[in-house]
């Protein structure tokens, strides 16, 4: 069993002063529902999703890169997600656009109770970025 496969603890590590502002920010939603560390140092971000198959944009969080070498990413979203060969994840990061184009796996319910609470439950993916 991988680390990945053990490790499942909510864990957001942000002060209630951070939690107020980012669920202001998110419109009244959960902090909880698109902060989870999974063993990840740092904050999911909000992003996009844009398949490069011309169908519309997907509102996504995105984590950090959870493993360098594959260059992998987990995608939080409210809707299932079907596997993507081609698709275009964009982030913005001090200030910038981040434009990444790679490849998405299909989504899986979430595990966590904050993830079960929505109706649909929050879909979890993973993207691995182009040329690995």
């Amino acid at each position: 069993m991988s680390k990945r496969d053990t490790d499942d603890i909510f864990e957001p590590g942000v002060t209630d002063e951070q939690r107020e502002a980012a669920e202001k920010m998110l419109g009244g939603l959960s902090f909880g529902t698109f902060v989870e560390q999974r063993s990840l140092e740092g904050e999911f971000r909000a992003g996009l999703l844009i398949p490069l198959d011309g169908s519309g944009p997907i509102e996504v969080a995105v984590s950090p890169e959870v493993d360098e070498d594959i260059k992998e990413r987990v995608v939080l979203c409210r809707q299932a997600l079907q596997a993507m060969p081609k698709v275009q994840l964009v982030l913005e990061r001090a200030g910038r656009k981040l434009k990444i184009v790679g490849r998405l796996s299909n989504s899986v319910p979430g595990r966590r109770a904050e993830d079960r609470q929505h109706n649909p439950p929050i879909q979890v993916a993973r993207f691995y970025e182009r040329g690995v």
